[in-house]
């Protein structure tokens, strides 16, 4: 019988959880996963991806589908970190307009440190959206789950309904009415009945919230010119 290959053991902290998760690397029966998943323009495919390699290499019980999609995002990137290499090669097409009128379209090569992305914090982050001075919502962040489930082809409509599975709780002067306590039809009721400048405050809150970026410089070698890029998405880090 062939011996087993010891492999090291990282922890990590997550913004969602209070305890540090355990992580080992990709072995090669992952890394095909990432290989294939890099290959793919399918955000769907990259996530499903992204979500079995996780279940596949935490050492620690973790509901993959409850976490925050900015928590799954930075436990992957830190799994190809630890398990390929710290770099990742990113290609971006120069889109600078040359004196013809004409993109340049050269490919500009850069490096990004994986342990050097984080999960983001905007100042102007609020979960708490103040619709009166007696009332108000709490929210709480999209999970996998409830991206993932849906399947809906109107961006408007997609994001009404995630908007509705992010209520926490909404509160008045006198009581706490939890949205898992309460029917998804008073939920729907409840939202379509806000006014414009409420829906405003809970789109900052989508807006600002935790994500997976990262901002760089690049010079293109062939026109010269220089730009910063902000790098967001976990599809985005895939070299």
């Amino acid at each position: 019988m062939l011996p087993k290959i010891d492999v090291p053991i990282y922890d990590l902290q997550l913004l969602s959880l209070k305890d540090k998760v355990r992580y080992r690397p990709f072995t090669v029966k992952e890394e095909k996963l990432f290989l294939m998943a890099g290959q793919s323009e399918e955000k769907e495919t990259i996530l499903n991806t992204v979500k079995q390699v996780v279940n596949n290499c935490m050492i620690d019980k973790v509901n993959v589908d409850n976490l925050p999609i900015f928590d799954l995002e930075y436990i992957f990137l830190n799994l190809r970190a630890k398990s390929v290499g710290e770099e990742v090669n990113l290609k971006y097409q120069c889109n600078n307009i040359m004196q013809d009128d004409k993109k340049c379209d050269a490919i500009v090569n850069f490096n990004i440190n994986l342990t050097d992305v984080k999960p983001e914090y905007s100042k102007k982050h609020e979960t708490k959206i103040e619709i009166s001075d007696k009332m108000g919502i709490v929210m709480k962040y999209p999970t996998v789950k409830s991206v993932q489930s849906k399947n809906i082809q109107n961006e408007a409509d997609s994001f009404f309904e995630i908007m509705v599975d992010c209520i926490d709780y909404v509160y008045d002067k006198d009581d706490i009415f939890y949205a898992k306590d309460t029917k998804r039809e008073e939920l729907v009721e409840f939202v379509e009945s806000l006014q414009t400048k409420d829906l405003q405050k809970i789109k900052v809150f989508f807006e600002t919230m935790p994500k997976i970026k990262k901002e760089t410089s690049f010079e293109c070698k062939k026109c010269g010119y220089k730009d910063k890029l902000t790098i967001e998405g976990i599809e985005s880090f895939f070299g």
